[in-house]
């Protein structure tokens, strides 16, 4: 388990701005990597509501599930749990929650 204060600014870009910018910052295709995130709520967004989100990432076969829970303008403390591959899909699947600090936090 992990917690951290995490300051975040989002921008949307096109395609062709993302292109150029990977192209300004000499970035090549083998440093670029791909991030797959699933996130949960309640049927009536209760976790929405309190400006909070809760996710499971995958990045290559590593996974974990992640707590953010607002906590100023542009900050978030985040509560991370890593998770196995089986955790993981049991957890998309609705058997089960395996992340046991976030499930404190959501508590």
């Amino acid at each position: 388990m992990t917690q951290e204060i995490e300051i975040e600014f989002k921008n949307l870009l096109t395609k062709q701005q993302y292109e150029e910018l990977l192209q300004e910052f000499h970035i090549s295709q083998n440093a670029i990597h791909r991030q797959a995130n699933h996130y949960f709520d309640t049927p009536n967004q209760a976790i929405r509501k309190l400006q909070s989100g809760l996710r499971i990432r995958q990045i290559g076969d590593y996974y974990e599930c992640t707590l953010k829970e607002k906590n100023a303008e542009h900050a978030h403390l985040e509560t991370t749990d890593e998770i196995t591959a089986i955790e993981a899909q049991q957890m998309l699947d609705g058997k089960g929650f395996y992340a046991q600090e976030v499930g404190k936090r959501l508590a």
